[in-house]
Order: structure tokens, then C-alpha cells, then sequence
């Protein structure tokens, strides 16, 4: 339900409120934050939010070019580096915990988003002045290498909507997750239930590293698990719950 105690939020609703958010702050792009439990779809439905607002933003906004016009980027490409992990006094703690929240580069993500949310310089011939901002590129995660990959992925300077989506974008326990949280003009939280999450989370595991289901669901059901207990706390700083339901609802990265 939305804060407001409103009807059951949908996708049009996310729609509806970063377009309304843009026409509040014309020319000034939107970075939108979608958090949510591991496997709980948060790299499926920014894919489709994208699409989404790729159909709308022509109509609303008056932009043609709607292709470049919304970016999306991943929290996983800022995974700390395995051998950042291995250098750690407890390397192997590490490791088996990699997904917690101190094992990625808040820093460097917090670093991205200021260069992505401050324009390069603004045109003062516009009617109002034109904010213009500059490509940035970003790293992806290469989920074989088990590694990210950098500058990797591009947010191009036409972008009027940013979107991130990773586990803990909604996150302020600490002062750098914190910023990234401030970061964000609008944020989702999909609601997903534990049991479905560590079942796509298994499919997932076994596909990425060949492991036995066994083995795919003791990690599904344990340091992943631990990870959503912890993002489950941060609903409360979403702006729109959507529900995430069913085993595999769509196919895709979940």
C-alpha cells in the first residue's frame, strides 16, 4: 500500500509518480531506487519499469528519443573485488558473507551517483535553463567471473530517469549507505515472500556455478538469507511496496 493508505500500488503507479516528480523539477533528471530481498525481482521489474516509462515519457514529457532518454544501473557492480575479500583478516568469513553490506564499495557507488545526479553545466538560453550532464559509465557484475566489471555500463548524459536497483539502495545503516539513500528521488520496495526468494535464489546458484541443489539452497537459505532479514528493515524508507509474487513470474535475473 502506498504511504498515503492509497489503493494497491502497480507498476503505473511508479509511472505516474516519477513522471510527476520530473514535471515538479523540469530538466533536472530523477534517480529512482528499487530495493528488495535477494531473488525478490528487482533487476526483472527495473527492466520492465524501463520499458515502461520508455512508452510514457514521449507522451508526458514531450521526448522522442526515449531509448536513451531512462538508464538503468546495478548495485552488483560494486561488489567488493574477491581479492579485496581474500585480503580481509578474515578472508574467509568474507567470502562465505559476500552480499552482506559491507562487502560492496558504498564509497565508489556514492561517488557515481554525485557524478550522475549533478548536471556538467547548465545552458541559461533554455525556458527554464537546461540542465546538461555529461556520460557516465558505470560497472556491471559478471556473475561467472564472480567479479565486477568496470565501466561496463552506460548512463548517458540524454538520461532524464537513472534507475538503481540492488538490495540495499534503501539502506541507512551506515553513513555512506546512507547518502546513497539520499541520492534517490523516488524509491520501490518489492515485497517479496522468503520462501519464494530462496527458491529463485537456488535456480540461480545452480545455473551461475554448476553447484548441486543441495548446495544451491544452503547458501539460498543461509548468508542470503541473513542479507534478507536485513534489507526487510529498510521498507519503511520506499516511497511505493509493490508485491512480488509467484515462483517465476517472469524470466529473467531475479
Amino acid at each position: 500500500m502506498n504511504k498515503d493508505g492509497g489503493a494497491e500500488p502497480n507498476m503505473q503507479s511508479c509511472v505516474t509518480l516519477i513522471l510527476d516528480k520530473y514535471k515538479r523539477t523540469p530538466q533536472r533528471r530523477i534517480l529512482v531506487g528499487i530495493g528488495g530481498r535477494p531473488g525478490s525481482g528487482k533487476t526483472t521489474f527495473a527492466q520492465m519499469l524501463a520499458a515502461e516509462l520508455r512508452k510514457q515519457i514521449p507522451i508526458h514529457l514531450g521526448i522522442q528519443d526515449a531509448d536513451s532518454a531512462v538508464a538503468i544501473m546495478s548495485q552488483d557492480g560494486y561488489h567488493l573485488y574477491r581479492e579485496e575479500l581474500l585480503a580481509m583478516p578474515s578472508s574467509a568469513k568474507a567470502l562465505e558473507r559476500r552480499g552482506a553490506e559491507w562487502t560492496f564499495n558504498a564509497r565508489k557507488l556514492c561517488r557515481d551517483l554525485q557524478a550522475i545526479r549533478l548536471p556538467a553545466e547548465v545552458n541559461p538560453h533554455g525556458d527554464p535553463p537546461v540542465q546538461l550532464y555529461d556520460d557516465v559509465y558505470v560497472p556491471s557484475f559478471d556473475h561467472a567471473a564472480g567479479d565486477p566489471v568496470e565501466w561496463n555500463t552506460l548512463v548517458p548524459g540524454t538520461a532524464v530517469v537513472v534507475i538503481l536497483e540492488g538490495n540495499y539502495v534503501l539502506y541507512c545503516g551506515t553513513p555512506l549507505w546512507a547518502e546513497v539513500r539520499r541520492s534517490l528521488d523516488v524509491t520501490i520496495f518489492l515485497d517479496c515472500d522468503a520462501t519464494i526468494c530462496a527458491q529463485r535464489l537456488c535456480d540461480r546458484h545452480m545455473a551461475a556455478w554448476g553447484i548441486t541443489v543441495e548446495e544451491a539452497m544452503r547458501r539460498a537459505t543461509g548468508s542470503d538469507a541473513v542479507n534478507g532479514s536485513l534489507v526487510e528493515k529498510t521498507r519503511g524508507e520506499a516511497d511505493i511496496v509493490l508485491k512480488s509474487v509467484g515462483h517465476r513470474p517472469i524470466k529473467g535475473h531475479l
